[in-house]
């Protein structure tokens, strides 16, 4: 149990230092999504959950990915800054209560939804049951958002009142209808388990973010005390110490609920049928439907360009990002949940390095003199990605995730951190290392050193 709790923190640590430095909202969750997922399959679940780790990989990654809505840097900023006089002076509390209910309800939608995938493919839910759930994620959504999030007028200076922002627009009540959904569909079958595990997650969650954000709070306090010439000369970044403890806390924090229920998640994991599957034979299908939806995705940027050259003004980007959310995990959700082994497929390798590559080809490396390149290589490698994994459905293994979420994710960040322009710059100017690229190099070389040791281990246990 230790082990495993041990090894979900440090998977989750992981991918939560790499969120936001490569990328950030909702498609930047996806990674930790994944790495909780197959730490549930491999740890928890038994022989035959070892077996649907492409399964748990894609149920985590699209669990993890509604989180990504909320909004929180100022929302920290009311405990980080609560005895410095300013817009955020004194509000401690409002600070913790909203820092934990968004840690909280990220991880107990992750919790339900990772506990819910093997009562599904066991057939506790019904196909009814499974499509109807998923498909009022996103008009739930919508709702929690009027209920919980409005009215919001920035400029009148008119707020919601459950409020945790100073002026941005907070989402969050999105995820409460959506963890409500869940928590009705798992009362009516009798699915406590899962019912325990969105309860873990919330705990678990919560807690953890609030762990992370004490943790940058020593930092921005003490840290010449503690890290001494690092901090001083810039090597210490304490958001990344903030990311880093809120993904060990909160994922093995999960994890220890999934490993006191082994037995009854791996009983569960052991009726699974795979030819009972309602879309058993799919070979391409739900990995085809996958990959439409997300082309289609890909069409705002062209008509966000028309939008901008015909009124002159950028358009409203939220409302593209309304329409992403079900494409990129709902409607590929529903697919798993039926048992589309290519739909899982897809979600745990191809949504990834669709995600990495779209945004390394379309906003990464704007401060390069080699952003053309940078990015046109990344623009060829995502065809070249889909068309190796269409090629390879039936073949994909614990190492191609592996690769693609240590060595390609890692690998963006190291090709971020130390592009060529930059290293020109520290020799011809002669600028200090520190001043050159600060904590990049601490950050990275924690980043690289986790992506090997977690590359290890999937090699000994894969």
């Amino acid at each position: 149990m230790i082990s495993a709790v041990l090894f979900a923190g440090f998977a989750v640590s992981f991918g939560w230092g790499i969120r936001g430095f490569v990328i950030g909202g909702e498609k930047g969750a996806l990674l930790p999504g994944a790495l909780m997922g197959l730490a549930v399959a491999f740890f928890a679940a038994g022989d035959a959950g070892q077996e649907l780790y492409l399964f748990f990989a894609a149920a985590g990654a699209l669990s993890m990915f509604y989180g990504g809505t909320e909004t929180y840097a100022q929302t920290m900023s009311f405990l980080l800054s609560r005895d410095v006089k300013g817009p955020y002076f004194g509000q401690l509390k409002k600070g913790v209560i909203g820092i934990f209910l968004k840690g909280a309800l990220w991880f107990s939608i992750s919790g339900f939804i990772l506990a819910m995938l093997p009562g599904a493919l066991s057939g506790i839910y019904s196909l009814a049951e499974i499509i109807i759930t998923f498909a009022l994620f996103p008009v739930v959504s919508l709702v929690g958002t009027r209920i919980f999030n409005t009215p919001y007028d920035k400029e009148n200076k008119v707020f919601p009142r459950f409020y945790f922002s100073l002026d941005r627009r907070e989402e969050w009540g999105s995820n409460v209808m959506i963890i409500a959904v869940l928590t009705v569909i798992a009362l009516i079958n009798g699915d406590f388990f899962s019912l325990g595990a969105g309860a873990a997650g919330f705990v678990a969650g919560g807690f953890g973010f609030l762990i992370g954000l004490v943790f940058y709070d020593i930092e921005r306090r003490h840290g010449e005390m503690i890290f001494g010439s690092l901090c001083k000369k810039g090597y210490i970044d304490g958001w990344k110490i903030m990311e880093h403890t809120f993904g060990a806390f909160s994922g093995g924090g999960l994890m220890l609920y999934f490993c006191l229920t082994s037995e009854h998640l791996t009983r569960l994991c052991s009726k699974i049928k795979p030819e009972l599957f309602t879309l058993d034979g799919d070979k391409y299908l739900g990995a085809a439907v996958c990959l439409v939806l997300l082309v289609i995705c890909t069409l705002q940027y062209p008509l966000s360009a028309i939008v901008k050259k015909k009124t002159g003004k950028e358009p409203d980007i939220h409302i593209f990002e309304l329409l992403e959310r079900p494409m990129w995990s709902a409607v590929p959700l529903i697919l798993i949940f039926l048992g589309s082994r290519s739909a899982a497929v897809f979600a745990a390798f191809g949504t990834l390095s669709f995600a990495l590559c779209e945004k390394c080809s379309i906003e990464w490396y704007e401060r390069s003199a080699y952003k053309k390149i940078l990015r046109a290589l990344f623009a060829v490698l995502w065809p070249v990605l889909q068309i190796w994994l269409f090629l390879n459905i039936d073949s994909v293994s614990l190492l191609d995730l592996m690769i693609l979420y240590c060595a390609g994710y890692a690998g963006a960040c190291v090709i971020y951190s130390f592009l060529p322009d930059r290293i020109f710059e520290y020799k011809s100017k002669k600028k200090s290392f520190a001043a050159a690229f600060g904590s990049g190099v601490t950050v990275t070389g924690h980043i690289a050193l986790q992506g090997i040791v977690l590359s290890v281990i999937a090699a000994i246990i894969g």
